[in-house]
């Protein structure tokens, strides 16, 4: 009889226990490393890029789109709408060059857009593609609640330094009365950006919005135009023989005062877009702003209202039945003029008036407030900031995500929710399980019954 010691024992139940430990130790670095050849393998395929890459690839269709409707612009001089609307889905559907160059280059390589259809104007812009001379660009409407003022999204001059004489001074004013100025100065043997170390001797093309000469950022003060604000007037004047030519693109479909020469172009657009991969294939209408930030809809939602479908000259307006709008309304001071937003619709934009603004029976108002009367909002929301002189009253379940100022009282009832800041130089009244995430601040008394400040109060 054979007898095994307790240590000869423990010994090898141990090199066994140690066998199936490194047994699985090898078995999982075999799944790991499949794993990744599987996965190299997919993302080096036409399906493998989604994620950042599909941002990238969304970016880059953007880009190109707004680029080409931008070129457009300032390049087909048409004299419609509708000419500038066919002009350019030609130029981006079917066998196009765009098509050609982008579509099927980026299809071969990663999951992307391969087709582009129904391409719509959603925002028109006005183009003035002129020679420069001694002229103010009144871009006010004083006639219309809509663009009393109007945003710039690309203002240009190119002009030869050999072959002019004379200083060139280019001004813009906002709609605050906010003014910038740059001259150009002829120096005799170039030109050079008075107070700023900038000189230029040869052809050049300045970008009065991007401040850039000929593409290139240069700290010249030459950024005349934010296009997060909206204008009243563009200056040009020039001397004896400033010779040279400008671009101008406006928001809206409203004639540029005191220039002759105006054609139609497109502020943004929308296109079926058709994305596939070797999994799954699928259209969806996609917009693509070609100015700025693009528009304060909310996910590029595409609007089926404008501003020609409302009543804006007479003493009031209704938006109604579930539409999205879109629409700058703003209308000159003592006219008395009202806006009811009813009926779950929307309308994105911009509010300066001299009246009562409404946002009821769950509708939403996605922009700014710049003035108004009394505003009820009462089962509706505002998506933007309130900044105004009367009264502001907010009742069931009303939403305002921004900051709220009021020269007047401010008023929250039944489930209100302010997720900002409010100021009042009267009084603030929370009531109704209403809630404000912000700071609450009040020259006269900041009453809280039955509410929640998480911030601080002031008063």
């Amino acid at each position: 009889m054979v007898t095994i010691s307790h240590r000869h024992r423990d010994r090898g139940q141990l090199l066994l226990v140690g066998a199936i430990t490194l047994a699985f130790i090898i078995l999982g670095a075999v799944v790991v490393y499949n794993g990744v050849l599987a996965t190299e393998t997919v993302a080096s395929g036409p399906t493998g890029q989604t994620g950042p890459g599909a941002k990238v690839t969304n970016d880059e269709l953007e880009d190109g789109l707004g680029g080409l409707a931008h070129r457009g612009n300032v390049n087909w001089d048409n004299s419609s709408g509708g000419s500038y609307g066919n002009a350019l889905e030609t130029a981006i559907t079917g066998d196009s060059e765009y098509a050609d160059s982008y579509l099927n280059t980026t299809a071969s390589s990663r999951p992307t857009a391969t087709r582009i259809e129904t391409v719509d104007v959603v925002m028109e812009a006005r183009v003035a593609t002129n020679s420069i001379g001694n002229e103010s660009v009144d871009l006010m409407n004083n006639e219309s609640a809509i663009n009393t003022t109007r945003h710039v999204g690309h203002f240009a001059l190119e002009f030869d330094p050999d072959d002019s004489d004379g200083d060139i001074t280019v001004r813009s004013v906002n709609s605050s009365g906010g003014t910038k100025e740059v001259t150009i100065a002829d120096s005799g043997s170039d030109y050079t950006i008075q107070s700023e170390p900038c000189s230029m001797s040869q052809p050049v093309r300045i970008d009065f919005v991007r401040g850039t000469i000929n593409g290139t950022e240069r700290e010249c003060g030459l950024e005349l135009i934010d296009p997060d604000e909206s204008y009243d007037e563009v200056e040009l004047s020039q001397g004896d023989d400033a010779d040279g030519s400008y671009e101008l693109v406006v928001k809206g479909d409203q004639d540029i005062d005191g220039i002759d020469d105006v054609h139609y172009g497109a502020w943004d657009i929308a296109a079926d877009v058709t994305y596939t991969s070797n999994e799954v294939s699928y259209t969806r209408l996609q917009r693509v702003p070609i100015y700025g930030e693009g528009s304060q809809n909310p996910f590029g939602l595409v609007p089926n209202g404008f501003c020609d479908n409302l009543n804006l000259t007479g003493g009031s307006t209704t938006i109604d039945d579930g539409k999205i709008t879109e629409c700058d309304i703003k209308k000159a001071d003592g006219s008395g003029f009202t806006v009811d937003i009813a009926d779950e619709s929307t309308l994105v934009g911009e509010v300066e008036i001299d009246g009562d603004l409404d946002i009821t029976d769950e509708s939403t108002l996605y922009g700014r407030v710049i003035r108004a009367q009394n505003i009820d909002i009462d089962d509706g929301k505002l998506i933007g900031d309130i900044n105004n002189k009367e009264s502001i009253t907010m009742d069931n379940g009303a939403k305002v995500s921004g900051d709220i100022s009021s020269d007047k009282t401010i008023s929250m009832g039944t489930n209100s929710v302010v997720r900002g800041d409010i100021y009042s130089k009267k009084d603030v009244d929370i009531d109704g399980g209403s809630v404000v995430y912000g700071d609450v601040t009040a020259d006269g008394t900041v009453t809280v019954n039955d509410g929640t400040v998480h911030g601080e109060i002031n008063d």
